[in-house]
């Protein structure tokens, strides 16, 4: 019977090696977490069908409980890794309420194992001796000789090695889960924000790559810090539970390396909660050097670097953190009260300044919050006040980029402000999110495309950056990408409203109207609009198709715009897809005085094409560019 040593899938440019497990592209290795590899091994081995979700899962996981987004997140790595065909179609298919099938044309190798050695020397010898008694005497006395001296060595062996495994992989890669909170009383607030702390103080080492807040925040309730390891594709994980009873705060924490479950570190701490910074101090060192990692004294000095002395006002300021990363806009508005008190009790917290920067920053895009001009207005103050008690906080520059650049225009300076910001954390995907979005208003695109990638890089379950990306192709007119893009966004979450509102306008561009409608009332139901507006929206539609859709769109509109709930940006682009065009620059020029979002982004957005042959189109482009 023939034996294979070989197994190969090819499907070009890539080549699966089933044997050594590896997927490599034009002969070099395209890395892929262990379950990973396996998700796409199983959809190749089964290519041409489709395999249900809950097959998946039994095969993949089979002595486990995992939920559906594990799956969906390893098809989401997949295809992040594969890319699409020629014509940029996804190689593995979602089928709808089903499952996955890969539709590629995959050619299958087997090579054979080589031919058998010549018998070994002495083996020849025996048998030459059999009709020779004498030889076979000495050769016996030979044999044993060998046997017993080789005896000796394996046994010196096993006790030199005894009790030793094998050295593991070197851990370039942690993520630090929110703390498990035990006590009623700090409603999640102080599990988060020691996860917040010590992301902030092993990132400031740049030794490891550390995953953000922003990636680590849906496991504030995980049970499974492995499988949230696995998800986020890091070599460690840490894991902790925090209770306050009174004065008194008790913190247990243990470090684990994600490749085979094995524990690395693990302490208790019971202590006034006037100690928690030395507490952190502690956690912060002790993985550091589990870690291994090589610090400098500058490096050691921001490990355990504190921003305040006071307790009191580092307990608000990770209340305000805490609701902040809920995102929420009553959240925000929560935070900015917790950073306003976390201020009121140390004047020199520059970390309170910046959260209150990030807080007015995301709310100057809310118009059904307060003013625009106003949040961004306090948005600066917050910034410059942070950076004036302390230049090093890449958070600060981070908002103070944006006020500079989504509100102020001020091109120059908010390009500065953004690479400082990626200079002193080159790990901050906030940062570099949002220099894409600035790189995409200024004309490159590439570069925008290549940033906001790299965001994704840092927190690869990011609902929002995955459709910031989505959105720059839809914006280059790469519609099929953006529409794979945002597919795999909704799969992460089928109910984020940003992915299927702009999943709309990229139907649209492709004349899938009927498409487009779905997916932007899908969007509409999300953000909870009535379901009398729903029907009155779909009824337009199918009297008098996209254009009484939109001109329904529009009466809808006008009726909210009074009370700042929707930007004048929205309302010209639908004139603009009416071809009414004088309405159109009239609302523009609302945008242009309101400082509508979107607005920047007035040279690329395809809604806009029937106005750009128009003088007054490029006047309004000259004045944005260069605004006075």
């Amino acid at each position: 019977m023939t034996k294979y040593a070989k197994h190969f899938y090819d499907f070009a440019p890539f080549r699966v090696d089933a044997t050594e497990r590896v997927l490599t592209r034009d002969g070099e290795l395209v890395p892929l977490t262990p379950k990973v590899f396996e998700t796409l091994l199983l959809l190749v081995e089964n290519r041409g069908r489709t395999l249900t979700k809950d097959e998946m899962i039994a095969r993949l996981w089979p002595e486990s409980f995992v939920e559906e987004g594990s799956l969906s997140q390893n098809i989401f790595l997949l295809r992040k890794a594969l890319g699409g065909d020629a014509q940029g179609n996804p190689l593995i298919k979602t089928v709808p309420k089903r499952g996955y099938s890969f539709v590629a044309d995959v050619t299958e190798i087997r090579e054979a194992e080589p031919a058998a050695e010549p018998e070994p020397a002495h083996a020849v010898a025996v048998a030459a001796a059999v009709a020779n008694p004498a030889r076979a005497w000495r050769l016996a006395r030979r044999l044993l000789i060998v046997a017993v001296v080789g005896a000796l060595a394996g046994t010196v062996y096993l006790l030199r090695t005894a009790g030793k495994a094998p050295p593991p992989a070197a851990i370039r890669s942690i993520a630090i889960l929110p703390f498990t909170s035990l006590s009623a009383e700090t409603d999640d607030y102080l599990g988060l924000g020691m996860a917040d702390a010590l992301i902030t103080r092993l990132s400031d080492t740049r030794q490891v790559a550390v995953s953000p807040t922003s990636a680590v925040l849906k496991y504030t309730r995980a049970t499974d810090a492995l499988a949230a390891g696995r998800e986020l594709q890091v070599d460690s994980v840490l894991e902790g539970k925090v209770q306050i009873s009174g004065d008194k705060v008790r913190v247990t924490v243990q470090l684990l390396r994600v490749g085979d479950g094995a524990p690395l570190w693990a302490r208790s701490f019971d202590e006034n909660f006037t100690n928690i910074f030395t507490v952190q101090d502690v956690i912060s060192e002790k993985v550091a050097a589990t870690l291994m990692l090589n610090l400098t004294s500058d490096q050691r000095r921001q490990l355990t670097r504190r921003y305040t002395e006071n307790v009191e006002a580092y307990r608000l300021y990770l209340k305000g953190r805490y609701f902040w990363n809920r995102n929420a806009t009553k959240d925000i508005e929560k935070g900015i009260e917790y950073f306003e008190q976390a201020i009121a009790e140390d004047s020199n917290y520059g970390l309170a300044y910046a959260g209150l920067a990030d807080s007015y920053a995301l709310l100057g895009y809310r118009y059904d919050t307060m003013v625009q001009r106003e949040a961004m207005a306090k948005a600066k103050a917050a910034a410059l006040r942070a950076l004036e008690i302390d230049d090093q906080l890449a958070e600060a520059h981070s908002s103070l980029a944006l006020v500079l650049f989504r509100h102020e225009w001020n091109w120059v300076e908010a390009e500065r402000q953004f690479k400082r910001a990626i200079e002193l954390d080159p790990d901050y995907a906030i940062a570099h999110h949002y220099y894409g979005r600035y790189l995409s208003a200024v004309g490159r695109l590439d570069e925008a495309i290549g940033e906001v990638k790299r965001a994704q890089e840092l927190d690869p379950v990011s609902l929002r950056i995955s459709t910031t990306l989505a959105e720059l192709f839809y914006l280059d007119r790469r519609y099929s990408e953006a529409i794979a893009q945002f597919r795999k966004t909704l799969e992460m979450d089928p109910n984020f409203a940003s992915a299927h509102e702009f999943l709309s306008l990229a139907y649209e561009q492709q004349q899938l109207y009927k498409e487009a409608v779905e997916e932007m009332l899908r969007a509409k139901a999300l953000l909870g609009t009535s379901p009398k507006t729903l029907d009155a929206l779909k009824l337009a539609f199918e009297k008098g198709g996209m254009n009484g859709y939109r001109q329904q769109a529009l009466g809808l509109m006008k009726v909210r715009l009074e009370d700042g709930a929707v930007a004048p940006y929205r309302v010209a682009v639908l004139y603009a897809c009416l071809g009414e065009n004088d309405h159109a620059f009239e609302w523009l020029e609302r945008a242009f005085a309101d400082r509508s979002l979107w607005i920047a982004y007035l040279r690329y957005d395809p809604r806009l094409d029937a106005l750009r042959a128009e003088p007054r189109y490029q006047a309004l482009l000259k004045r944005i560019e260069s605004p006075s």
